[in-house]
């Protein structure tokens, strides 16, 4: 449905009365305003999206923000306003077990080195909340889980950036054909391999299939994610995965790319299972 702002506008005028007699005016302005910012942001219409009860369901979404609003809006102000740190202390506690939660989904191996990232991106995902936009549609709690999911995922794709070739790449090209890194392989070489790659990857004839392994393999997003940059299904992304695999690996067959990486410390296996090894 396309909801127009006159509709949710209507629904405040109409809302307004109650607003004011509950919460009184200084409270239910503030909240007026979030409405109609949530609607420019389009979380009003995914609320009520794909039912047939829409002015039921607005009235629902104003009280639930004018609610939130009058419960919550002290304890946002304490954290990206006053920063105190009687809140900041219990929430960053907080932060590191969502950060936790979403490694260990991720099957993190819970040794030291994955305590470090829970603290690094527990920070980062502090930072961001100081800044972020609380819609005061949903629980506090929740929210700030989104936000570090969303936040680990983007170090986690820094991360991979930084490497010469991501590990993913390396054992994820089935098939045609798949890379193994070979524990001995030098930064120099493996930078040059990644030039290889991107120099390949340019070469498939069709643009999208490039941007797919881009994403995936470089970028670090997951099909779920690419389908939505792309504005495609699921398995349409997968189709496209499998045939910029295939195009791929005969790209590096014409190039004679065997012949270039078995100076580089790495392993070829083909489809046969026939292996050539440094």
């Amino acid at each position: 449905m396309d909801l127009k702002k006159e509709h949710v506008e209507a629904a405040l005028a109409r809302n307004w009365p109650a607003l004011v007699g509950k919460l009184g005016k200084e409270k239910a302005r503030p909240a007026e305003q979030l409405v109609v910012t949530n609607y420019e942001r389009g979380r009003v219409e995914h609320f009520v999206s794909g039912r047939s009860d829409v002015d039921f369901l607005l009235d629902e979404y104003i009280w639930r923000v004018a609610d939130n609003y009058a419960h919550l809006n002290a304890y946002v102000v304490a954290i990206q306003i006053q920063q105190s740190d009687a809140v900041w202390t219990p929430l960053y506690g907080k932060l590191q077990r969502f950060v936790y939660l979403y490694l260990r989904k991720q099957n993190f191996y819970p040794g030291d080195q994955t305590f470090e990232l829970v603290k690094e991106y527990a920070a980062e995902a502090g930072l961001v909340l100081i800044s972020a936009y609380f819609p005061y549609d949903t629980e506090f709690d929740a929210w700030a889980y989104r936000l570090v999911e969303n936040v680990c995922r983007r170090q986690m794709r820094k991360a991979r950036k930084k490497k010469a070739i991501p590990d993913e790449l390396l054992v994820s090209l089935e098939g045609p054909l798949a890379l193994q890194a070979h524990t001995g392989r030098a930064e120099a070489r493996s930078r040059d391999l990644r030039h290889d790659l991107l120099n390949a990857i340019g070469q498939i004839a069709s643009g999208v299939r490039q941007k797919v392994l881009i994403l995936r393999y470089f970028e670090g997003f997951s099909p779920k994610e690419i389908a939505a940059e792309l504005d495609k299904s699921v398995g349409a992304v997968h189709t496209l995965h499998c045939k910029a695999i295939e195009e791929l690996a005969s790209i590096w067959r014409e190039r004679d790319f065997f012949a270039r990486v078995k100076t580089a410390d790495v392993t070829i296996e083909t489809p046969l299972g026939g292996r050539t090894a440094k």
